[in-house]
């Protein structure tokens, strides 16, 4: 293997490290709310990995969190269309209402983090994460937060000041009037 796969402490030994050196391709991690319904998770992993030109390469759920969570490879254009996928399944298989873990989670789909691998980039990964939250908020009609490197509005850079628990994360969610854009969408930015 060459030095970027050595370098890589998570992925070492994998497929997609080995190639680093030659490749130009996009991780996705992204938490479901739901680690204890086989099929329903079977379903929402299908949705993934049916996408031409996207690979997932693992998927590991947890009874006690109650969440699984995907990792998939692909090119920006296929992985926005595995994802959205991924996110329309999990919202019509998921009901949140009855949903209980140790994990706090913001809905049906919790986080869908983006991370650059070989020679894509950090800003890359942004106006992934930009556009995927757009058109999920768009043909889902829910809220969409936007973290990190993604974010828009200054101080949404840390997940973790959003809350400790289940229900402080979805009242600050609610009670926050930053998350509602101009344009009157409840696209949380």
């Amino acid at each position: 293997m060459g030095e970027s796969a050595e370098a890589c402490k998570l992925h070492v030994g994998c497929y997609v490290c080995s190639m680093l050196p030659h490749v130009r391709a996009i991780e996705c991690v992204p938490n479901i709310s739901d680690g204890r319904h086989a099929l329903v998770i079977d379903r929402i992993a299908g949705a993934v990995a049916t996408t031409r030109g996207v690979r997932l390469l693992d998927r590991s759920s947890d009874r006690d969190h109650h969440r699984t969570v995907l990792t998939m490879v692909g090119d920006a254009t296929p992985l926005r269309d595995a994802v959205l996928a991924m996110m329309e399944a999990a919202v019509r298989l998921i009901d949140v209402r009855t949903h209980r873990g140790v994990h706090p989670r913001l809905g049906a789909v919790d986080v869908v983090p983006f991370v650059p691998l070989g020679e894509a980039t950090m800003a890359e990964c942004a106006d992934l994460a930009r556009v995927v939250a757009a058109e999920a908020a768009r043909r889902l009609a829910l809220p969409m937060y936007l973290y990190e490197h993604a974010a828009i509005i200054p101080g949404r850079q840390r997940l973790e000041g959003f809350g400790q628990t289940e229900e402080a994360v979805i009242l600050t969610a609610r009670a926050d009037q930053r998350f509602v854009t101009s344009a009157g969408d409840r696209l949380c930015r």
